[in-house]
This record gives C-alpha cells, sequence and structure tokens, in this order.
C-alpha cells in the first residue's frame, strides 16, 4: 500500500532526508511483511486494540501522510488503505520496477513466539525446516490445514531468542489463534507498537543503504537491527514484488 511520491524528502523513520527524494509513490495490495519486530512493548494476542473484522476500519500511523499525498482511501481487512494514487497505477507500477517505491504494511499481523522448541513446534503447523534456520535468516512458507490444504502464507524469522511471524492482514484473525491453539507451550504475543515500511525496487540499495550503511551488506532473507537518523530499527532484505528491497520495522511514534 503506497505512500509518497518522488520528490517528498521524508525519511522511513517519520523526518525529512534528501536521500528519500528517489522514493517513488506506491500503491496497491502488495503482500509485504517484516520479519522481526522482536523488541518493545507488546500487547497480548487478544488485546482490545487488535483489528477484527467487525469494527470499523483501523488506521495505520502514516494514515494522514496518506490522505495529504491525495491516496484514494479504501477498507482493506478492516484498515483504511491507499488504494490508487494520483500518479496512477501504472505509473507506480513504473516507479517500483525502475527506480524505488516505499510501501506502508503496517495493517499485518506481527507476533512473536517464545518458549521451549519454537522452531520444531512450528514445523507441524507448515512445510518447512526452522529447527535450522539460522539466527537472523528469514523463511517463507505457509500455513496448511489437516488435509494438506493452503490456510494462509506468511514469513517466519529467527530473532535468537524468539521467532517472529507476520501473517495476511486479512487472515490474522484465523493464523494468530491456530498458532495459539496448536503451538502448545509456546507463548503466542501480537504487537502493536510498530509501523512496518517497504522500500521495494532496483534503487533500494541505494536508496536505504545512503541512510543505514549496513543494509548495502545484507543479503536476500537476511535481518538486522540498525538505527536510521538515530531510530533502532529492525531491516530485512525482502519482499512481494519481485524486486530487490527492504522491509523496516519502526516504533510507531517515530
Amino acid at each position: 500500500w503506497g505512500l509518497w511520491p518522488a520528490g517528498v524528502r521524508r525519511s522511513a523513520a517519520g523526518g525529512r532526508c534528501e536521500n528519500l527524494q528517489r522514493i517513488g509513490l506506491q500503491s496497491g495490495p502488495g503482500r509485504l511483511r517484516c520479519t522481526r519486530h522482536g523488541y518493545g512493548s507488546s500487547q497480548p494476542i487478544f488485546d482490545k486494540r487488535a483489528p477484527m473484522m467487525t469494527d470499523a476500519p483501523k488506521r495505520t500511523p502514516l494514515y494522514d501522510l496518506h490522505v495529504e499525498l491525495g491516496g484514494k482511501m479504501v477498507d482493506f481487512a478492516g484498515w483504511e488503505m491507499p488504494v490508487q494514487y494520483p500518479m496512477g497505477i501504472m505509473g507506480e507500477h513504473k516507479q517500483c520496477r525502475e527506480k524505488a517505491g516505499l510501501f506502508d504494511v503496517s495493517h499485518m499481523g506481527q507476533v512473536i513466539l517464545k518458549g521451549d522448541n519454537v522452531a520444531q513446534k512450528l514445523e507441524s503447523l507448515a512445510p518447512s525446516a526452522f529447527t535450522n534456520l539460522k539466527e537472523g535468516k528469514a523463511r517463507y512458507t505457509f500455513f496448511t490445514n489437516e488435509a494438506g490444504g493452503i490456510m494462509d502464507d506468511l514469513i517466519v524469522s529467527n530473532a535468537g531468542d524468539h521467532f517472529f511471524v507476520v501473517v495476511n492482514a486479512s487472515m490474522r484473525h484465523q493464523d494468530i489463534p491456530h498458532m495459539a491453539k496448536h503451538l502448545t507451550g509456546v507463548e503466542v504475543t501480537e504487537i502493536f507498537d510498530r509501523a512496518l515500511v517497504a522500500v521495494q525496487g532496483p534503487a533500494a540499495e541505494n536508496v536505504v543503504g545512503d541512510l543505514c550503511p549496513a543494509a548495502r551488506e545484507m543479503k536476500f532473507m537476511e535481518t538486522i537491527v540498525a538505527e536510521i537518523n538515530g531510530v533502532e530499527c529492525r531491516l530485512s532484505r525482502l519482499g512481494y514484488t519481485g524486486e530487490d528491497g527492504y522491509e523496516i520495522s519502526i516504533p510507531e511514534d517515530k
């Protein structure tokens, strides 16, 4: 879900930065997800702040900016998100394919898993090897039902002392209770205090690397904690656009 057009010099952490003028405006249901938010405060998985499908649409921390930049806001999975900007869909598409685009994906469900043998237990819900997933690495996978059918796709990251899972906004009401029910002895906690943006496109390394030099050294499906404009963020080199890029977890008040 897209953000600002080229020339609007705002950093991913909410400040202003000359280095971000290359970032293009984007929209559409890009299914991008952060691989780890493993720090900051958290809330129980059924916290009343969690958006439910029957609630009025919720707003991400970047809602006012979407409106300011002319985003056409629609209800998507219980969130008010921009489906299109004045540049138009083709313009946004070309910006991401030829330069770089910035996406707001703060509506995704972000979950911390803690406990004994989390990796082994998670393998009972998803057909992937998590016991050999090294710290600082992420893996794309999906939940399956008892018949082997796909329930949802997701990204799982090894965050060291816990695993971090990000699920689709439209399926969080299914996926989080599913983990809570079946991961016996594992603490399942959804967090709500972080925004999530993704920088995608061939120019993404230069855009993010100018703000965080360590990002240039990252390989695909790696994740680190680093500072951007003095704010501690979680950077993950991955995305769903088919281009190179990063997903960045940021404290929502920054």
